[in-house]
């Protein structure tokens, strides 16, 4: 399996899409859809939709979980490929939603085998004429409609020289068949779906009906591997699956993979049977087909239906204040749950998938150019990044400035910062860029640029040449941005702010920066870090978002919203964004303020924390050379949310304040501090948690000495749990003790101290611990899944 490291492997071209059930199916208004958006993006889950007309399908995305969310629609359960309005239906869908979802989904239907020839120059046409759709969907066929399998694949074993077309495989329908099928062959005219838990004759026929359910698991390996051996992309509808399943619905699956089928007496020592796929099915079919096809050929979809039971609405409560009774806005979260646990059951039975997290690794080394220098001179700064373990890069602006000399105050963004240009390389500005982003890459480092789209300098020639781009004052003055710094008002007179929301022209606006957006993208770079994003409005950052990745799907966007207040912040990360930064480098380890900040927007984008940015005072420096409690604000930093951003020279100490303009490669400081190794262990740590790549739930807990902070964390993508206890005090030890640490956790299995200095090699009960200054300790357990009844 690929690393993180490898060369050009984007997270979109290592990870399958895993989307599941998308859909109304509990009574209830569109409170019960907003709920699922939220507990989707939470789960970085894709969803499928049910949709039977493109209006229809526009309304449900609407409540996409996330921006760039994989979306698989499910088309009309009686369209027919055959017949005219149904292929016509398929190419509306697919024209209007061209670039915007994944894939489409339709029935087979019995004329797959009664009408072969017709069926198959039906689909031959439908793949030529979607071929005409730039950007169309995939058309994924589903075995539904019990067929013969071996027709299913001779059907597309002859369409294997065309795109845009190829299979669905729903593993319960295909396991249930097998089952009935042989059942039927040893029972004649007896149907062993007939059969109930309380049907009298089960004890009789239980070992048959045992037997030819796992010859049902056997054959969907089978099927997927001979579908997999013609190499089109493949489409899969995951769930479990049995004939005695008494689900709500009456149906023999669409069931969680870990359901039990209760048994009124006993077999083989126990009162249950376990499903036809269970937890280890599930393993094999995913990484039979990752095996077989690789995560871009593979997509998955959970199609499990509600289940009987009820659960807690949670921080999701506000979306309900208007409902008197929640019964069934609790019967749909705990739906969710049953999605969720299914999701993650996924990524950690299947090593293939597994070893690919949902979430992002976003670690970010903040390579300030002006302290770098020239282009040509980064390779080493680069390495230094990738030796300590980071994954991200980001640079401030690189384009040329006006007459201050600021980094953001741009100029030309489709030039470059004198003063990074390398006049001897014997390359064009442009070259070096690409050449140093190549680097980067081949380091294992993708690289994110300041987006700076709210203003540019004021003796920009885009203020002669389209002056109605511009916010001008009464007297005819271009207008400064502006903010407030402790009670004073600062006004940045070299810069000019854009009018992006009274404009006359502000589509030729719009289309001026995402032409910027597609020249950096071009260039190499793989992510924007929007600045003052809350300045500009919501409705522009979508569609450059979207209109974007439409081109470049790999690209992400990180909106700068510090200062602001949290309703605020959630206003502009809605809009698409795929991270946020958050304000914990100001916090004081008691306030109430940060958790409260944290709560109100981590459903909405992960986050940012960092130590000291180039607009603050050096850590170092603040601290006076207190090197405890740098390392103390870093690991902090890095493990409170889902990323961290450190600048260049943090490394060493550095205390002398980047700035703007006056910063240059001969401000490089001597310290005689070097921390790498330690940050290095830090990033390890949080490369190899997932519950430390994602804004999870998390509480400050309560406890004897109010100098410990002792922090608890339950990841929502996997069972991980982690308690860190930091020394708060950076020049004296403090003395902490627990009768129990397991009493503050979910989990039963044992802690283990994952600490970057130090570990414990066992955790004792009670718990007592003499903390050195600044010191963190962290550990990790494992809660179990839980089995549905």
């Amino acid at each position: 399996r690929p690393t993180d490291r490898e060369v050009g492997m984007s997270d979109i071209d290592r990870c399958p899409r895993i989307m599941a059930l998308f859909q109304k199916r509990i009574d209830g208004d569109d409170a019960l859809l907003r709920l699922a958006s939220l507990r989707f993006r939470e789960a970085r889950l894709g969803a499928e939709y049910y949709a039977e007309s493109p209006d229809e399908l526009e309304w449900l995305l609407g409540f996409r979980p996330f921006h760039d969310a994989p979306v698989a629609v499910h088309l009309h359960r009686d369209l027919n490929i055959i017949e005219e309005w149904g292929r016509r239906l398929i190419f509306d869908f697919a024209g209007r939603f061209k670039g915007r979802i994944y894939g489409l989904v339709v029935h087979d239907r019995p004329e797959t085998a009664s009408r072969f020839d017709e069926y198959l120059a039906a689909v031959r046409d439908t793949a030529s004429r979607l071929g005409q759709i730039e950007g169309c969907p995939f058309l994924f066929i589903e075995y539904a409609a019990g067929i013969d399998p071996e027709i299913f694949v001779r059907l597309f074993r002859s369409v294997a020289d065309l795109g845009h077309v190829s299979a669905c495989i729903d593993i319960g329908h295909i396991g249930i068949r097998q089952a009935r099928t042989l059942f039927m062959e040893k029972y004649p005219g007896k149907d062993i779906c007939s059969l109930r838990p309380d049907s009298p004759e089960l004890s009789s026929l239980i070992g048959d009906v045992e037997s030819v359910v796992r010859s049902g698991r056997e054959k969907v390996l089978q099927f997927i591997t001979e579908l997999c051996s013609i190499g089109k992309q493949l489409h899969f509808h995951l769930h479990d699956a049995h004939p005695l399943s008494t689900s709500p619905l009456g149906v023999s699956d669409h069931l969680s993979f870990l359901t039990g089928i209760p048994l009124p007496f006993e077999y083989l020592g126990k009162r249950s049977l376990a499903p036809m796929f269970g937890p280890e099915g599930l393993a094999q079919v995913a990484d039979e087909a990752l095996r077989n096809l690789g995560p871009e050929k593979t997509s998955f979809s959970l199609e499990i239906h509600p289940t009987e039971g009820r659960l807690a609405l949670g921080n999701a409560s506000y979306l309900f204040t208007h409902w008197l009774d929640k019964g069934n806005a609790e019967r749909m979260h705990y739906w969710l749950s049953v999605l969720a646990r299914n999701q993650r059951l996924l990524l950690k039975t299947c090593p293939a998938v597994g070893e690919v997290a949902y979430t992002r690794k976003m670690i970010i080394y903040n390579l300030f150019p002006l302290l770098a220098g020239k282009f040509s001179a980064w390779r080493n700064h680069l390495e230094r990044a990738s030796e300590m373990g980071f994954n991200w890069v980001f640079v401030n602006p690189v384009q040329r400035p006006g007459g201050s000399g600021s980094l953001y105050s741009i100029a030309d963004y489709f030039d470059f910062n004198p003063l990074l240009i390398d006049g001897e390389s014997g390359k064009t500005p442009k070259e070096q860029v690409q050449e140093v982003l190549r680097s980067a890459e081949k380091l294992g480092l993708k690289v994110m640029v300041d987006l700076v789209i709210n203003h540019c300098s004021v003796d920009s020639e885009l203020l002669k040449s389209h002056p109605e781009w511009f916010l001008w004052d009464s007297r005819g003055r271009v207008a400064h941005p502006f903010a407030d710094e402790n009670g004073k008002k600062v006004v940045w007179k070299d810069l000019a702010k854009f009018d992006h929301r009274n404009t006359r022209d502000k589509e030729g606006l719009y289309q001026f920066f995402l032409k910027v957006t597609r020249y950096l993208a071009e260039l190499g770079f793989r992510g924007f870090r929007c600045d003052a994003a809350y300045q500009i409005p919501g409705s522009l950052w979508e569609r450059l978002i979207r209109e974007t990745k439409q081109l470049y799907p790999d690209v992400l966007f990180f909106a700068e919203t510090l200062g602001n207040p949290p309703d605020l912040t959630r206003k502009t990360a809605s809009a698409g964004f795929d991270y946020i930064f958050n304000s914990s480098k100001w916090w004081d380890f008691s306030s109430h303020w940060l958790m409260k900040q944290y709560a109100l927007t981590r459903d909405i984008a992960p986050s940012i924390s960092f130590p000291e940015s180039h607009d603050t005072v050096r850590l170092c420096e603040e601290l006076q050379g207190n090197i405890e409690g740098v390392k103390q604000r870093y690991l902090f930093s890095s493990l409170f949310s889902g990323g961290v951003m450190m600048p260049m020279g943090f490394e060493f100490g550095f205390r002398k304040r980047l700035h703007v303009v006056k910063t240059k490669p001969e401000d490089w400081e001597d310290t005689g501090i070097d921390l790498t190794s330690f940050i290095a262990r830090v990033n390890r740590i949080k490369a190899e948690h997932i519950i430390f790549q994602e804004d999870a739930p998390t509480e400050m807990l309560h406890h004897e000495n109010p100098n410990v902070l002792l922090m608890w964390k339950a990841s929502t993508h996997t069972q991980e749990e982690s308690l860190v206890i930091i020394n708060t005090d950076i020049s004296h030890r403090q003395y902490f003790h627990v009768e129990s640490l397991q009493k503050y956790l979910q989990a039963g299995a044992p802690l283990v101290d994952i600490s970057p200095e130090d570990p414990l090699d066992y955790i004792p009960s009670p718990f007592s611990y003499d903390l050195a200054p600044g010191q963190g300790i962290v550990l990790s357990t494992q809660r179990d899944f839980p089995v549905e009844d």
